[in-house]
């Protein structure tokens, strides 16, 4: 299989044997068809998308200061981002915006523990 992922050099397609030796969580959730077509759709449209080094430090930055300010939305692609809105096409809902979601955020909602 393949996965959509964002990298350094931007939105990439992967296979997910890279990760075969890497601990991970695989999450199910109860989308329809349509659904999941819709995010996977997403998803593909940001192939060769470039990532978002600017929002990366601006999150960071906001995280560290207590989250005193949004993150710009400059359309750019974090790993985070990328999945939420990919999820909100699908008709998911979050409580922070994607910009401003960290791993943590995703983590919590989907009752993920390390």
């Amino acid at each position: 299989g393949h996965l959509v992922e964002v990298l350094h050099n931007g939105v990439v397609l992967s296979r997910l044997e890279k990760y075969r030796n890497q601990e991970y969580h695989y999450v199910y959730l109860e989308l329809s068809a349509a659904d999941r077509v819709r995010a996977s759709r997403y998803a593909y449209s940001c192939l060769r998308q470039q990532y978002g080094r600017l929002s990366f430090v601006l999150l960071a930055l906001a995280v560290l200061l207590g989250d005193r300010f949004e993150v710009p939305d400059r359309g750019q692609q974090g790993c985070v981002a990328l999945i939420a809105r990919a999820l909100q096409r699908a008709g998911m809902t979050f409580a922070r915006r994607p910009t401003d979601m960290t791993p943590a955020d995703l983590a919590e909602k989907f009752g993920v523990m390390p």
